[in-house]
Parts: C-alpha cells; structure tokens; sequence
C-alpha cells in the first residue's frame, strides 16, 4: 500500500489509518479510537492488497489486513489482556486496549494474543478490523448464557440467553 511521507518512516508493526488528504495513501495512526484505522505495516502479511496496476514503488509498505501480526501496543490505556480489542492510541503507530465502548464502533483493529503489563511492546495481534457495536456485550457474556448472533446491514447483535442449571 502507499503510504504518505515515504517508506523510511515507518516500521513493522505501525497500526495503519486512511489519509484524509490522500485517500489513496495512508498513514500512521496518530489518535485514539480512529475509525480510519486500516491494518498494519507487516514484512509477511497473511492477506495483502494493492490498488496499483504499475509496478511497486518506494511508496509502498505491505499492509496486513487480516491475520496474525506482530503489532506496536502500548498500555496508554492501561494493561493489556490477551483477548483485548484494541484500537488506535495517541502514540502514533501503535494500538492500545480498548476501554471506551462509546468510541469503539469502527475503531478495532483487531485482538491482542499475549499481554503487555506497562509501557509499550510489541505483540501478537489478531487482525480483524471491525465495526462491531456490541463488545461490550459480547465481554460481559456469562459463560452460563448461550449467545445468539445476528448479522443485520453490518450491525451485529447478541442475545444472551440464559441457561437453566
């Protein structure tokens, strides 16, 4: 993918978001729950994409769009859990947990698959941009409610139904 400001700028494991000024191009993130958020810079992406129909460019980062990818997280945010969705932070190029479940729609890049306890790091994340509106719900589940989901016009919606013991 292109990205703004040339290649030198960046490194594997910067969280990705849409430029405003360059569609076409995109950039480190720089803000929190940011719904430009886009995928991450990966030297093995498990899929990758390109728009171009020349040939590649010193423009261009492979971007990972789904899959696992080593990923810039920082506990800005506080600790971060494995299984954790995570979102943009201020520091630009890395994610952080998401806490704020008001912000979160169209904000997740994916899930953490180890945790970061204080600082920043690089881990494990599980790709999987989303525009979810209910993960709050889907974390406060009990693991005695068998869940019902729904996909409706890119809404997801659970039901937590509850078992008899």
């Amino acid at each position: 993918m292109d990205v703004s400001g040339g290649h030198e700028k960046y490194e594997p494991g910067d969280v990705l978001v849409i430029d405003t000024n360059n569609p076409s191009h995109f950039l480190k993130s720089s803000a929190p729950y940011s719904t430009l958020v886009s995928g991450i810079y990966s030297t093995k992406p498990g899929v990758a994409d390109r728009r171009q129909t020349s040939d590649k460019d010193l423009a261009e980062i492979p971007m990972a769009l789904i899959g696992i990818v080593p990923t810039k997280v920082s506990a800005e945010n506080g600790a971060v859990a494995t299984g954790d969705p995570l979102v943009t932070s201020s520091t630009p190029g890395f994610a952080m947990k998401a806490t704020d479940h008001d912000r979160i729609t169209g904000a997740v890049v994916g899930k953490a698959l180890g945790p970061l306890a204080s600082g920043r790091g690089l881990i494990g994340v599980l790709v999987s941009l989303s525009s979810s509106r209910n993960l709050r719900e889907a974390q406060t589940l009990s693991a005695t409610a068998v869940t019902v989901v729904t996909w409706r016009g890119g809404i997801i919606s659970l039901q937590d139904e509850r078992r008899s013991n």
